[in-house]
């Protein structure tokens, strides 16, 4: 371990979480009144004719870079120029990671998992609009991460996320040796899929503790609240639905109970990279 993880201590993530599981909710809500006092804000500008009439990039914006800025000030107060690396290598990291694994869809299945309707990249598998969410997410997950540092250690971390990568490389490659015929949607294989992680992820629960269990879970319960939130709260501010689950989709397609597992990857992936950069920076 890293120690004290001293330069997660003062970011936002990390004491609105530490505060609610701590039970001290007014503190939570003062650390959280920055972003009810945007959207309170924002709610306002929809009023004014010239705001509401700007185009929905020039809207997005201007909820998306004051909280980017927020938490651009916290990453350098807590961690200087590695702070401000990590925020640009989470952006950057979120949107290939979402890339590749709706590609490695395409290769089993018809259809997509999902779709993106605005500033589409790479054939509406991700957006352009996605770079600063990612940021905020992946130091979402750094922040779950300190709440666990002293329990799970950085093998565990390393070695569900070498494994995960590998197994799904190797998944992809027999994929491709075999009849590279496209399928309908089929449980019993999207769960074969997903033991390339939850194979590793048993291992190290049995290996390392039940620690690496709630760990996990975490992850997997911020990322789907966060990105269910996310979602929700830009349709219900400026009226646009940026991306559609069509399969097993809940409330509208704003979330899918198939992208539950993906969360726990996705977030092991980025506590992974945050190590590696903190021992390389």
């Amino acid at each position: 371990m890293y120690g004290e993880l001293s330069w997660y201590t003062y970011d936002m993530f990390s004491e609105i979480i530490f505060r609610l599981f701590a039970g001290d909710y007014v503190g939570a809500l003062l650390h959280f009144s920055f972003l009810i006092l945007l959207f309170v804000g924002i709610v306002y500008l929809k009023r004014w004719k010239r705001f509401a009439a700007a185009p929905f990039e020039v809207k997005y914006f201007s909820v998306m870079i004051p909280v980017f800025l927020v938490v651009l000030a916290h990453a350098i107060v807590s961690a200087g120029s590695l702070g401000v690396g990590l925020l640009l290598v989470f952006g950057v990291l979120g949107m290939v990671m979402e890339t590749i694994l709706s590609w490695i869809w395409t290769l089993f299945f018809k259809g997509r998992v999902y779709y993106y309707t605005s500033d589409t990249l790479a054939h509406a598998y991700t957006s352009w609009l996605n770079f600063i969410p990612w940021c905020l997410g992946g130091w979402m997950f750094v922040s779950v991460y300190r709440l666990f540092s002293n329990v799970v250690p950085e093998q565990a971390i390393f070695y569900i996320a070498l494994s995960t990568i590998f197994l799904l490389g190797l998944t992809v490659v027999m994929r491709q040796l075999t009849l590279n015929r496209r399928r309908n949607f089929s449980p019993t294989v999207y769960v074969s899929i997903l033991l390339c992680f939850l194979f590793p992820f048993s291992v190290s629960v049995v290996v390392f503790g039940i620690s690496m269990l709630w760990l996990v879970l975490a992850l997997t319960i911020f990322g789907v609240v966060f990105e269910y939130l996310f979602g929700k709260t830009i349709r219900w501010l400026f009226g646009r639905q940026l991306w559609v689950y069509q399969f097993y989709p809940l409330d509208e397609g704003f979330s899918s109970i198939l992208n539950i597992v993906p969360w726990g990857i996705v977030g092991i992936c980025f506590i992974a990279v945050s190590i590696v950069l903190r021992y390389l920076w």
